[in-house]
């Protein structure tokens, strides 16, 4: 769902207690919060029917999948995560993941052959079984970059499956063109430039629907707008 910059977005990424969740996970006060979107699912049928995808046999999987490169020597430190927008039913899918392969992960990989596909594992699912862990409105769901998941199919009749991206990291205020690309997305309502994923409305653009999101004092530091240390700025 092409928006980033929705008051309601940024009510949830300044929430003092979300905040306070990526504080603890990351160990770390100074934090930046990701400028991501909203992932609606609707029922999985006609046009939307995920068998007319047409099969790869690598690359990316909408059902599991890693959002990083799993064969780096060096991987990455990073958590993702969702805000459950409504209860999540069995039908209407929603996230996924395989945590016994994450457990497991360190010998499994060394059994894969070289070239191996890496954002799909291509896992046995009775090995490695993917579980939907039930969320309900409001949940925070945060979860370590290199755990593969997904999203499974929604087979309601007319049901929608909906969360908020939201995750945080480190903040990088010593990036001073990031920090300012930040600030314009927010400011102008743009669409953000981190990744070549993040499209934007093509046929009217978020800016054309509604003003700047207002920021309270801690939202201004998440975004980059307001340094966590004003004195050095």
């Amino acid at each position: 769902m092409e928006a980033y910059h929705h008051q309601l977005m940024w009510d949830s990424r300044q929430t003092q207690r979300v905040y306070d969740t990526f504080v603890d996970v990351w160990d770390c006060e100074e934090l930046w919060v990701t400028l991501d979107r909203l992932n609606l699912n609707p029922p999985n049928v006609k046009n939307r029917d995920r068998a007319l995808i047409a099969p790869t046999e690598e690359g990316f999987d909408i059902e599991l999948h890693w959002d990083v490169d799993s064969t780096r020597e060096v991987l990455p430190q990073r958590v993702q995560g969702i805000i459950a927008l409504h209860d999540t039913r069995a039908e209407l899918g929603g996230f996924q993941c395989s945590p016994e392969l994450f457990r497991q992960f360190d010998r499994w990989k060394l059994d894969q052959p070289e070239g191996r596909d890496p954002v799909r594992p291509g896992t046995d699912r009775a090995e490695f079984p993917v579980v939907r862990p039930e969320l309900r409105a409001g949940d925070l769901l945060i979860w370590n970059g290199m755990l593969a998941h997904g999203v499974a199919p929604n087979t309601s009749d007319n049901g929608v499956r909906a969360v908020q991206y939201l995750s945080m990291m480190p903040a990088l205020e010593e990036h001073q063109a990031l920090r300012k690309s930040r600030i314009e997305s927010w400011r102008n309502l743009s669409t953000p430039d981190w990744n070549a994923t993040l499209v934007g409305d093509a046929t009217r653009h978020e800016s054309e629907r509604y003003g700047t999101a207002e920021l309270s004092e801690l939202g201004e530091k998440l975004l980059g707008l307001s340094s966590w240390h004003p004195d050095n700025a």
